[in-house]
């Protein structure tokens, strides 16, 4: 009976301990709770690793859009000071030393003009020529780097402006100097990419990772900065920004305008080959006559967005970079002239082209390098007519990103013909068949070449907003896009 009964016990505890066991549409194993749970864990780590990993890209994409938008904003308030200054100073020593001179190390100083001293003087002619109403200062804006002293681990600099303080009418406070931050994260270095002065005459400075080349007139320069940003404990990130692209541009391509690499071709303009502008040759039309360079200044030439830049640069950074090139590459005999134009037309040489010596290639450079896109509208016909006008130009290069803001009177025959009509009509009844002396006549037709930046205004097939196309097919010349 005993026995009977210890079975009987050991029977119940183990009918007690069966759901441990039991595989059933009633419950789980002890062995399959184990396995799902471990799965569980599993997975939540695993999207909790991934969902950790797209935060911490996200952070670094927002920390590096941040700083690529503080050097932009940067570089363009340093080149609109230097624009707006008298001379750049590039010697300390220059400097009055009873002004405020900076901790760190010094980059460069500016010059600026005579600032009004009473802000709400009436808007009359006589009291801006009254010379009581200006002040003057012995005193440059200067630009020096400071160690950032947050940062301990790291070599990092805080770019820094003493000068005056810019109230919201966009006056200067000339009796108010203070030190200022720019922007931060300067590196101690340029990294890999090195800005290249336009030429040898110009003067090259490089503090840290901030260069800059200034003209020998002292006062155009262009500027690079490279900032270090630090993604990781173990990474660093270099961002390199330039006031004209020309960091991003191949060293070969610098060399070979210095190069003694001359094209062999007797008739050519250029000095060497490739002889063009952007994808557009060089050639002074039929007759090998002077080169005009028409330039759109409108407003949308500048914009910085990342769909509008051209190759990294803006529009117009682009269109100054490849204008320099094309300049330089002029052989001294050919004649050149360069307009811009929008709401306004401005000739680079007043009394028209002249020869492409040395000291007018290197006043072209400045010309070009100191041109800012801020005109609301974009109106080519004076500009493209008063050259076509001229018997001795023989190729117009226009170099535009924008469709015509309204339409213009056409200044030959009928104010109705479009401006591929009206330069096309004045080419074929005006300078096909020119006398130039004693009954001699020759077909002295302008070539029209065009540059479309960014968007498409060479397409004749579409049905607006082609017109580059059309009055390059119309004048004997071509017209490319330039993305």
């Amino acid at each position: 009976m005993r026995t009977i009964s210890y079975m009987k016990k050991k029977l119940y505890d183990l009918r007690c301990l069966s759901f441990l066991f039991r595989n059933s549409k009633k419950g789980f194993t002890l062995s399959e709770l184990i396995i799902s749970s471990s799965i569980s864990i599993t997975i939540l780590l695993a999207a909790y690793y991934f969902i950790n990993i797209i935060s911490q890209l996200n952070k670094n994409d927002s920390s590096q859009i941040k700083l690529f938008s503080k050097l932009d904003a940067t570089i363009d308030f340093i080149i609109d000071e230097i624009n707006s200054g008298k001379e750049i100073i590039i010697d300390k020593k220059e400097i009055d030393p009873t002004c405020q001179l900076p901790k760190g190390e010094f980059i460069f100083g500016l010059k600026f003009p005579k600032q009004i001293r009473n802000q709400d003087v009436k808007n009359s002619m006589n009291d801006y020529l009254d010379e009581n109403n200006f002040i003057n200062t012995n005193c440059p804006i200067i630009y020096s780097l400071e160690i950032n002293k947050k940062i301990s681990n790291k070599e990092s600099y805080n770019l820094m402006r003493i000068g005056p303080k810019i109230d919201n009418k966009g006056f200067y406070t000339v009796d108010e100097f203070e030190n200022t931050l720019v922007t931060d994260k300067i590196s101690s270095d340029v990294n890999d990419i090195n800005l290249i002065c336009l030429s040898n005459q110009w003067k090259k400075i490089k503090v840290k990772g901030i260069e800059l080349c200034v003209d020998n007139f002292r006062r155009t320069a262009e500027i690079s900065i490279t900032a270090k940003s630090n993604f990781s404990k173990n990474d660093e990130n270099y961002i390199t920004k330039s006031s004209a692209a020309l960091n991003r541009i191949d060293g070969d391509i610098f060399k070979g305008i210095n190069s003694k690499i001359y094209d062999q071709n007797t008739n050519s303009v250029c000095i060497r080959k490739p002889c063009n502008f952007g994808p557009i040759p060089l050639t002074g039309g039929i007759n090998k006559k002077s080169i005009v360079f028409l330039l759109d200044l409108s407003g949308s030439m500048s914009r910085q967005s990342k769909d509008s830049r051209i190759q990294g640069a803006s529009r117009l950074q682009k269109a100054k970079l490849d204008l320099i090139f094309a300049v330089s590459n002029l052989k001294s005999d050919i004649k050149f002239q360069i307009i811009s134009f929008g709401n306004i037309e401005n000739l680079m040489f007043k009394n028209g082209p002249r020869q492409a010596s040395f000291r007018n290639k290197r006043y072209a450079y400045r010309w070009i390098l100191s041109r800012v896109a801020y005109q609301p509208e974009t109106l080519p016909v004076n500009a493209i007519m008063n050259s076509m006008f001229n018997n001795d130009i023989g190729q117009i290069i226009i170099i535009s990103d924008g469709q015509i803001s309204r339409k213009e009177s056409c200044p030959f025959k009928s104010a109705e013909f479009t401006i591929d009509e009206c330069a096309s009509q004045y080419n074929n009844l005006q300078r096909s068949n020119q006398e130039i002396e004693n009954n001699n006549f020759i077909d002295n037709r302008v070539t029209i070449d065009s540059v479309s930046i960014g968007k498409n205004y060479c397409n004749t097939f579409t049905v607006e907003n082609n017109w580059m196309g059309k009055i390059s097919k119309r004048n004997g010349g071509r017209c490319s896009v330039l993305r």
